[in-house]
């Protein structure tokens, strides 16, 4: 969630390799639960920057990453993997089917002049 809500990492160096750590983030997000519960309803998810899908995408193809294995250490956990398992499979199809709109609607007018 917070990839998908632009909240930058805390970047640590352990044993010289960079690592890259939502944790404090996500503790920090989750403590006011009214406003992420708002953040997340009110989410753009027509105008998912593409940079977004790509920092998410290694999460989305984790084994581990799945609602029911979640669920085993959090039962929010599993609702905010769900939420994000959704917005991304949104994305995909909205910008699939956008295009089609499009030519439907442009053919519609056309029909219309004609």
């Amino acid at each position: 969630c917070c990839i998908m809500l632009g909240i930058a990492p805390i970047v640590k160096k352990v044993d010289g390799v960079r690592v890259v750590d939502y944790w404090e983030k996500s503790k920090k997000l989750t403590k006011n639960y009214k406003k992420l519960l708002d953040d997340l309803e009110n989410y753009d998810k027509e105008n998912i920057k593409p940079e977004t899908i790509e920092k998410i995408s290694p999460y989305l193809i984790d084994p581990a990453f799945q609602p029911d294995i979640i669920k085993t250490a959090s039962n929010a956990a599993e609702g905010l993997c769900k939420w994000t398992i959704a917005i991304c499979e949104f994305d995909k199809v909205y910008k699939e089917i956008t295009p089609k709109r499009r030519a439907l609607e442009e053919a519609e007018e056309s029909v219309r002049a004609t």
